[in-house]
């Protein structure tokens, strides 16, 4: 099938995402009444002192005045938190004592809440020889497509390894410390002292929980008939 190509972008756009630096990218195709792919090329992209000048703007239209800001917190992209060009930099431009905090529970699903599916490690740890005896059925089932076949067999034969058992009790019990704190730290009366407490504990946690082996490597044998 041909693929028609438009090789130039405009060159006004091209220049903005230049200044903008980081951008996104979406790219599709879809043929057309000649059967001719047309590719679809989108660029998402944030203005040059976008979001600055839309702050300081809501800001005068209300009369409140940004060099009485004494802090400010965003999440960790660039745009927001980056030292040289972040929002947080160019207020800091207008407002030295504007001092800027993270957000705590973004840095936290940066750590570790994004690293696995707290729920799927959930599941598996407490339905884990209904899923193996389910993979086993889907196995043997002669009605199921042969790639299914194989991919449930080599599931249901990583479910009978220690490392898969290990890993699954030791990751459960992480991302579901990770989880709790993380909640907390997004509850409405969390405060400072608290969000630092939390992480304190948190770390106090992952630096005791490395000394544990021994303690992960029993518990898998529960999962065994």
């Amino acid at each position: 099938m041909l693929l028609e190509v438009i090789t130039e972008f405009d060159s006004f756009l091209v220049n903005e995402v230049k200044k903008a630096k980081y951008f996104s990218l979406v790219v599709d195709s879809t043929p057309d009444l000649s059967h001719v792919d047309q590719l679809a090329t989108v660029i998402r992209y944030v203005k040059e002192d976008e979001m600055f000048n839309a702050i300081i703007k809501l800001f005068e239209c209300n009369g409140l005045d940004i060099r009485n800001c004494r802090r400010q917190s965003y999440d960790n992209a660039s745009n927001m938190s980056g030292v040289y060009s972040g929002l947080q930099a160019r207020i800091k431009e207008l407002n030295s004592h504007a001092d800027f905090i993270p957000c705590f529970a973004h840095s936290l699903n940066l750590v570790g809440t994004n690293a696995a599916d707290n729920d799927a490690c959930k599941a598996l740890r407490n339905n884990w020889q209904q899923i193996q005896q389910t993979l086993l059925n889907i196995s043997e089932d002669l009605t199921q497509k042969a790639g299914t076949r194989a991919e449930a067999s080599g599931l249901a034969k990583k479910t009978d390894c220690l490392e898969t058992a290990f890993m699954t009790e030791f990751w459960g019990f992480i991302l579901q410390r990770l989880n709790d704190t993380n909640k907390k730290l997004q509850s409405t009366d969390i405060d400072l002292t608290s969000a630092l407490q939390l992480y304190d504990s948190l770390i106090n946690l992952m630096t005791s929980t490395r000394n544990e082996f021994d303690y992960f490597e029993k518990k898998p044998r529960i999962y065994r008939n």
